[in-house]
């Protein structure tokens, strides 16, 4: 994954802030900790480098300087605690969608209202992000995930799951948390064997980043679960291959 630069500027960091917040939301914490203590500490750092690298690509273009200082006005309207004045600027510089700013505001907007306490707001905020074609892939599951990660205790099992579609069937930096998100849902709704089979999948997917691999086998181990299916037949290894098997069946050395 690309890293962003490594100099920030007040509208990265500003950013850094504000998905930072939306992540560390005490209710997904507790929610995190009712189904085996998942830690998200990972899940924030890989938000912020994502949607640093995109900010940075934003914010660099002269035309948008505009937006970009409207941007960093709302951070500091939400930094003095403002949250009124700082959803109606975060909704003006949304609206302007040749601004690279639109779906950061927009995310930052339902990031607010979901602090708040309006949930469904906070999750059809989200939600009309993932929905919109014009945003770039990568901010279109972060709204997905985020949506999930704000509603799941408002959201229909069926919305979750067409919500998280999308980001796990793909290959982008969300699928892993998406698959995480999925697991947890289905646990919630009392399916523990397909929850355990969709963790595991994490927990032994090669290609999977190292943070979610280990917060697979936590909440496996907390659910008396181990990472591998004791029913699946082992598979050879490269020390240990077909042809050392037949070789140990009596063949001649």
């Amino acid at each position: 994954m690309a890293q962003p630069p490594t100099e920030t500027n007040p509208q990265e960091e500003a950013l850094f802030r504000e998905v930072d917040e939306d992540l560390r939301h005490e209710k997904m914490v507790a929610f995190w900790k009712q189904y085996g203590g998942l830690v998200i500490g990972a899940a924030i750092l890989v938000v912020a480098i994502v949607a640093g690298a995109q900010g940075w690509k934003a914010y660099q273009a002269s035309d948008r300087e505009a937006a970009a200082a409207q941007y960093e006005a709302a951070q500091d309207l939400v930094a003095k605690g403002d949250t009124q004045g700082a959803l109606a600027a975060l909704e003006a510089v949304a609206e302007n969608d040749s601004s690279g700013y639109a779906p950061l505001a927009s995310l930052s907007r339902a990031a607010i209202l979901a602090q708040d306490g309006k949930t469904e707001e906070a999750v059809t905020a989200y939600k009309s992000v993932a929905s919109d074609d014009r945003v770039d892939p990568v901010f279109r599951d972060a709204a997905r995930v985020l949506a999930v990660m704000r509603g799941m205790d408002v959201l229909d099992p069926a919305d979750v799951d067409s919500l998280l579609e999308p980001a796990r069937a793909g290959t982008g930096p969300w699928r892993a948390l998406a698959e995480e998100l999925a697991a947890m849902s289905t646990l919630k709704r009392g399916d523990k064997d397909e929850a355990v089979a969709l963790l595991r999948g994490l927990a032994n997917d090669p290609q999977g980043p190292g943070d979610s691999r280990r917060r697979a086998v936590q909440i496996l181990a907390a659910l008396g679960e181990s990472p591998t299916d004791p029913t699946s037949t082992p598979t050879p290894t490269s020390e240990t291959g077909p042809d050392a098997a037949t070789t140990g069946q009596g063949g001649e050395g």
